[in-house]
């Protein structure tokens, strides 16, 4: 499996961008509203230059309250730039972008096709992944259990 079969199994969900002289309290009600957890940052002219989390609203404008004002704050003063992004292949291999997630700290992964972001994949995405691999390889014990000289599936896989 890759990850694009995992965005293929999420379906069409949108990819959600906003700009980043978007205010930041504007991009928080962005997220709210499409129950999501990152944004793509686009400038006016439609180019990708970050991707900004639920995070980083709340650590990186915590840490500008004593200096601003959190209402003035813009997406592009909290976003991670481009340049800093972590970015997935649709070729690469689940658990290769697991370990990448869990060793930076974070949740959310762009998922590129060629220079094209094609989607976003979460560590829900992925540990639904995990779940339904465990569930597969359990059955196939059980089922090695009743029948240790081959194993026939019949019927349902529960």
């Amino acid at each position: 499996m890759k990850v694009e079969d995992i965005l293929k199994k999420k379906g069409d969900a949108p990819l959600f961008t906003v700009d980043k002289e978007m205010k930041a309290i504007e991009a928080v009600a962005v997220l709210d509203k499409n129950k999501i957890g990152t944004l793509i940052v686009v400038d006016k002219d439609d180019n990708v230059t970050g991707i900004v989390s639920e995070r980083d609203f709340l650590y990186k404008a915590y840490k500008t309250i004593e200096t601003r004002k959190v209402g003035t704050l813009k997406v592009g003063d909290l976003m991670t730039g481009v340049e800093k992004m972590y970015v997935a292949q649709k070729t690469d291999k689940p658990y290769d972008v697991m370990k990448l997630m869990l060793k930076r700290r974070i949740r959310h992964v762009p998922v590129m096709d060629g220079g094209t972001i094609i989607g976003i994949i979460s560590i829900g995405d992925l540990l639904g992944y995990v779940i339904e691999k465990y569930e597969e390889e359990a059955f196939l014990l059980r089922e090695h259990i009743k029948n240790p000289m081959g194993i026939h599936v019949y019927g349902d896989r529960k």
